[in-house]
């Protein structure tokens, strides 16, 4: 019986440990394969896992990595590491296969002896060894006279950094060729089209990665335009001839035949073709003249046919069908199609629209959009940091095509040490087709300000028009706040406490930087008006102006002019006592403002010396940035402030100024910012000076 006993619990403990190997076999299989990169940095290592992960299908995780999969991300990983000037690495790859046996290869060069055909890799990981950085030394120039030596050795190498890195003079066969080929196309962009350039004399270190190289150019004579004769198919004048002095490129000649097409096509001339000849190309002195003749044969007029839409599935066809604006019979304008390809796209909830066109008749043709719809909600963690606030997180959630329509919701949060803020605004694009887009939004805020804490809720709706033409954004709304002023120890004769305020609020923005995160060249204008009133359901009535506007001039590849200016200033009928809340006062100061002092604190204060804000203020800000690489910069900035306690002083009646300087590293939410002002004339309680750490462009 004991026996018995004895080999039943063996069976079972058998039984159960089958059982489980079984289950833990079946975990391991069905779990997906593992790959990581060593070898290549922080940031490299992720960039690579990156790269080959795009070679895997999207949406899929593999059991395991094949010998074809590894095959190929070793081709990927040698072509990246060696365009960033790492011409000799050495990649080993170490694998564990399902039965948990390692495996080592190793490539010196990016073809070599197949892998097993068999082999299934449940974990593969990538180690790098990059060898030597092969760098440009030096570079020589023979026959360059259109352009600068400096500009010519641009198109291989960083010319303006203040600290010669061999990670700005990487050298590798590609670069050297794109570099060659980008100065013959900078040369043809000037008028000089026979020019060329070759590369002789090539000199190549494989111990120390030194490369020294001369380019040969010839540019040859510069062409110029000096007539254009058109001739039109079918008109009665059919010839036209026009005087020019213009520089002849083929980038100047596209531009100038689409010009003649887009005339035809507002005709509905749709197949307008224009062929260009030169009928003269006469020699004098150091340049070429042409004479160019543009044969135009207009073609039939052609007509819409039917429009339709491909490729929506929770999108409704009316509301598309209001974004494109054809109509059947319309002339087809090219042109005009696109602008509807273009609206479509700007609603934010397609992953892609392509237009096709299909023959309907031979003077008509339908016009088919197909669109690929991206996904409907999308979840984003905010983060940054403030001089003054210090750290602060939260998230933004958006919600695309709310009911099929388009329409557009954003919710979003934010907390830091000093303040609390959320933001609800829910979109209706473009409304009955029109170019107008109307909104509602809601809002709360509580900020621990320097001299008091700032409480303000509210919400309201209006209408908003984008201007695609002159990069311009125009805006109208409804607003109604509860503002408060809590911990508020100054006299009332600088405004009230608490408010209830009912007001119309127009906005104008025309922004014409080159890039709004880190601008390097252009503009930006942005204007604010609130008028506030009783008549509008508000408490008090007052009328509050503020305006900003920031130009940006490149001086070298890595040298750059910035200049700021603001000006705010805020009127009331009976005085702030009765008609102006605390809030609405002016609180200049901080990483954004004038530099020396933190938020809020380059403010007027009372003769207590309290913080009281401003009823007008005027800020201009100059700085230089000077590139050190392609990514830190040096700035050196002058911040200059004008400020007026009372209206009756404006524009301003006292001036502080700060000077300083920073490095700004760019990063791919903005340049983070080390910044310190000092103060040129202090009140009494002012800082000397203040220590900023912020990131984001400061105006």
């Amino acid at each position: 019986m004991k026996v018995a006993r004895e080999i039943f619990g063996f069976l079972i403990a058998g039984t159960l440990l089958a059982l489980t190997s079984s289950a833990v076999a079946q975990e391991t299989n069905s779990s997906p394969a593992k790959l990581s990169v060593s070898g290549y940095g922080f940031f490299g290592n992720r960039e690579l896992k990156a790269l080959i992960k795009s070679l895997e299908r999207p949406g899929e995780k593999p059991q395991f990595f094949n010998s074809t999969f590894i095959e190929d991300a070793v081709l990927v990983l040698f072509a990246k590491i060696q365009r960033d000037g790492y011409q000799y690495p050495q990649i080993t790859v170490e694998t564990l296969t399902e039965e948990q046996e390692p495996q080592h290869f190793t490539w010196t060069e990016p073809l070599r002896e197949p892998l097993p055909r068999e082999l299934k890799a449940k974990k593969v990981k990538f180690k790098i060894d990059h060898g030597v950085l092969f760098y440009f030394e030096n570079i020589d120039f023979d026959g360059v006279n259109a352009i600068s030596l400096t500009e010519a050795a641009h198109f291989f190498i960083e010319t303006d950094a203040i600290v010669k890195l061999k990670q700005n003079r990487i050298y590798s066969p590609e670069r050297l060729n794109n570099g060659v080929k980008n100065l013959e196309e900078a040369l043809e962009r000037l008028g000089y089209e026979g020019a060329s350039a070759s590369a002789t004399n090539l000199v190549v270190n494989t111990n120390t990665g030194a490369v020294n190289v001369d380019i040969f150019v010839k540019e040859g004579p510069k062409s110029l335009v000096r007539t254009i004769t058109t001739e039109i198919e079918g008109a009665s004048t059919n010839s036209q001839t026009m005087a020019t002095n213009a520089v002849f490129s083929q980038m100047w000649l596209q531009d100038f035949v689409q010009s003649v097409k887009r005339t035809f096509y507002k005709k509905g001339n749709a197949d307008v073709r224009v062929d260009i000849s030169q009928p003269r190309r006469e020699p004098k002195d150091n340049t070429i003249e042409i004479d160019l003749l543009a044969r135009v044969t207009p073609g039939p007029k052609i007509y819409v046919g039917k429009v339709e839409f491909q490729g929506e599935k929770q999108t409704k066809e009316s509301m598309m069908r209001d974004r494109v604006r054809l109509e059947f019979g319309d002339l087809l304008n090219p042109i005009k199609v696109e602008e509807g390809r273009y609206r479509l796209s700007r609603l934010g909830i397609f992953d892609s629209v392509e237009l096709k066109y299909q023959e309907d008749y031979p003077t008509s043709r339908d016009v088919i959009y197909d669109v690929r719809e991206g996904k409907k909600i999308n979840f984003s963690l905010l983060a940054g940091y403030g001089s003054y606030e210090k750290l602060r997180g939260g998230f933004e959630m958006e919600q695309y095509n709310l009911w099929g329509l388009g329409h557009h919701t954003r919710l979003r949060a934010m907390q830091s040490f000093k303040a609390s803020q959320g933001e609800y605004t829910y979109t209706i694009p473009e409304i009955m087709g029109q170019d107008y887009d109307v909104f509602a939004n809601a809002s709360g805020l509580r900020r621990e300000e320097i001299s008091f804490t700032r409480e303000e809720f509210g919400g309201g709706a209006g209408i908003a028009r984008h201007f695609r033409e002159i990069s311009s954004d125009v805006s109208i709304r409804y607003n109604y706040q509860v503002l408060n002023a809590t911990k508020f120890d100054v006299s009332p004769e600088f405004g009230l406490q608490s408010a209830n305020v009912g007001s119309f609020i127009f906005d104008l923005r025309h922004d014409r930087r080159d890039n709004p995160l880190t601008p390097r060249g252009g503009y930006k204008i942005f204007s604010n008006l609130e008028i506030a009133s009783e008549a509008l359901a508000g408490e008090v009535d007052y009328q509050r102006f503020e305006m900003s506007a920031s130009y940006h001039l490149p001086i070298g590849r890595l040298h750059w002019l910035h200049f700021g200016l603001s000006h705010g200033f805020v009127t009331t009928a009976s005085g702030p006592s009765k008609d102006l809340p605390f809030n609405k006062r002016f609180f200049p100061g901080g990483d954004n403002s004038i530099r020396g002092y933190q938020f809020g604190e380059a403010a007027p204060r009372d003769q207590n010396h309290d913080l009281v804000g401003g009823e007008s203020y005027m800020l201009g800000n100059i700085e230089f940035e000077q590139g050190i690489t392609k990514s830190l910069s040096f700035v050196a900035f002058v911040d200059a402030l004008g400020n007026a306690r009372s209206i009756s002083d404006y524009p301003f009646n006292e001036g502080l100024y700060s000077v300083g300087g920073g490095l700004r590293w760019k990063t791919l939410i903005g340049p983070a910012r080390l910044e310190y002002g000092y103060n040129l004339h202090r009140r009494e309680e002012d800082p000397m000076g203040t220590l900023h750490f912020s990131i984001g462009f400061p105006f």
